[in-house]
Formats: structure tokens, sequence, C-alpha cells
């Protein structure tokens, strides 16, 4: 007879169904893909065929909500893809068996075409982009961003954090370049006729835009964040200015699908924050996250409902999914089922038999 406590699983990004408002799935960082049918008060597992525990984004499809991504974490080099709600997965590998997708981006206008971002990698990269696109719901990738390289006079390598295409506009792609041994050449780059050419249109002072995130009202106005500094555009990206300087580093940022200059935060220590005046002013908006070591409220990620905007859910390091019905001002832990029981080793007695 054995006696285990569930552990809570570590929630790396959740996503709303377009077109079902109670279905909801969550990524997490050792169990997999979990699914909800009811707003997240109950999750169970949707593992079937995923090769791997650790999954890194997730992704939707705009046109058919049926069929789903999930970019994999833990250097598994692969995208999965699930054509029945998230019920049974198929690997789409890519060429870099060594990489962590981190992002993935979807045109609106194709259910199969996409781009993924490999945001790290432990391999001795080829001398590529690492932005991939596919047109075949990842049966066959190709490396996009080559225009990227072609304007480096050394190139060594790069990752690609962030990737967001426009939904309005979906020849414009957005993605964030880190390059491996020339960081000047770092920044957010944007083709605007589909991967023929890209030019960079921001850059951070220190680091390359880690969180970027188009305005669902509006896609003129975009933001990027960089550490503590949250950047802004509000004509597409030609020109940017600093919107405002946050207490703490971004985790995630998410955009009212109503209002283009109300943001929201996630951050790894003050939970969620929030600005209704385009990043400018800044309020906690954290009551009901769980505060962990040295009191910090760590948010992973954040997501705002398609059809609500007083509706959001924040993933968590400590305490799994919460919830907020009232625009993030208050929080409540919706996690059932959203646990795991992390077994290391196994031995047997030597003594009885």
């Amino acid at each position: 007879k054995w006696g285990c406590e569930p552990i809570p699983i570590a929630v790396l990004a959740v996503a709303f169904d377009p077109q079902e408002p109670n279905l909801t799935y969550a990524a997490t960082a050792g169990a997999g893909v979990f699914r909800s049918i009811d707003v997240g008060a109950l999750w169970e597992p949707s593992n079937k065929g995923l090769l791997g525990s650790s999954v890194a984004s997730l992704l939707i499809d705009p046109v058919d909500p049926r069929v789903l991504f999930a970019g994999m974490g833990s250097f598994a080099g692969s995208v999965a893809r699930s054509a029945d709600d998230g019920a049974s997965w198929h690997q789409r590998n890519l060429w870099d068996v060594n990489s962590a997708i981190g992002s993935l981006a979807s045109d609106p206008r194709s259910a199969e075409t996409l781009y993924t971002g490999v945001s790290q990698t432990h391999s001795a990269l080829p001398p590529g982009p690492n932005l991939h696109h596919t047109r075949s719901g990842g049966a066959h990738w190709d490396l996009a961003g080559w225009d990227i390289v072609s304007q480096q006079e050394q190139f060594d390598g790069m990752t690609v954090p962030e990737v967001v295409v426009d939904q309005l506009h979906p020849d414009i792609v957005f993605a964030s370049v880190r390059l491996n041994n020339i960081h000047s050449s770092d920044g957010l780059y944007r083709t605007e006729d589909g991967d023929q050419t890209w030019e960079r249109v921001f850059q951070c002072p220190s680091q390359v835009p880690r969180f970027v995130t188009i305005a669902p009202s509006d896609a003129s106005v975009i933001y990027a964040s960089c550490y503590a500094e949250l950047h802004r555009t509000d004509n597409g990206g030609d020109s940017w200015t600093l919107a405002g300087s946050l207490s703490v580093w971004a985790r995630d940022l998410a955009v009212s699908p109503t209002d283009p200059y109300t943001v929201h935060v996630g951050s790894w220590t003050e939970g969620v924050l929030r600005s209704d005046d385009g990043g400018t002013t800044w309020t906690e908006s954290s009551v009901g996250i769980p505060a962990g070591e040295f009191g910090h409220r760590q948010v992973q990620s954040i997501a705002i409902d398609p059809y609500d905007p007083n509706r959001m859910v924040a993933s968590t390091a400590l305490a799994g999914v919460m919830q907020s019905t009232d625009a993030g001002q208050t929080w409540t832990l919706m996690s059932n089922g959203l646990t795991s029981f992390d077994i290391h080793s196994l031995v047997f007695d030597p003594l009885d038999r």
C-alpha cells in the first residue's frame, strides 16, 4: 500500500479554443498537455502519442480549432500535431533534434501554415537562421529568415525566442533574433512579404526582445519587452518608443482583445501587473496568486479569453493555473487535476522478498 502526495505541475503556457469558450489547454514543464472542457474547473492529461513530457509552447489553429500544435521543450527538437482536440498527437520533427521550440505562430489563412522559433539549443548549429516555416502542418519544414543571415558579415547561428504573425495581414511576421556571436545585430526583425525580405525594426538597449505581442483589436499597436522595460509601436513597427519601465522583469505579455492600450505583464516576482495607458503606468494585479520563496509570485504566462476580456488565466510555477473573472483584480486557483507524481528512482528491499 502506497501513500504519496501529488506534486503541483509547473504550467508554461495556456491556450483558449477560439470557437469553444469552455475549452482550454495547458502546457506543462514535466507532464505534457492537459485539457479542460469546463473553463479550468477540472483538468485531464491529453498526451496520447506525445513523445516527451516537457511542452514549451501551444498553438490552436485559428481556422480549424480541432488542430493543435505543441512545441516541445527540454531540447526535444520537435513539434507535435493533434487533429482531434488534443486526444492524440503525432510528432513533426525538425532538423535540429537538440532544440527547444519556445514559440509557435500561425497564418490565419491556412490551417497548415505556421512558423516556429527555436528558443534554445544544445547542439552545434549548422549555418542556418533557426526559424522554421511549414505549409504542410509540420510534415515538411523549411528554414525561413535567410535574408537575416545574408545581412551579417559573420554568422555563427542564431536563436529565435519569439515569432508572431499579424493576424490581419499575415504576410507580416515579426521574429525576435539573437545572433550567437554578433549581438550588435540582435533585435526584432520584420518581413512584410512572407519571408522574402527582412529588416530590423527595433533593438533593445541591452538584449534581444524576449516577448512580443500584437494587439488583437489594432495590429498597428505592438509591444516588446526588454527585461524591465516595455517598448511600444503605434504604427506597425516603423518607429518605437519606451512606453514605460517596470519594477520587475516581464515573463509574458497579454493585450486586451478590445482595447489595444490595456496590457498585462506576467512577472517572476510580482505576479501580474496591469497598465491601462499603453504601458506608461502600472498597478499590481495579483490578489489571490500565492507567494513562494522570498514572497515571490512567479507567473510564467498569461492569456486573455478572446470571448470575455474580463476572464484571464495565469500559469504559475508554484500552483498551476490561476483564473480571474474581473480583468485581473482577483485570482482563484483552477488546478484540479493538474498534478503529477514525480518518481525519480525505485529500489527493492534486499531482505524482504
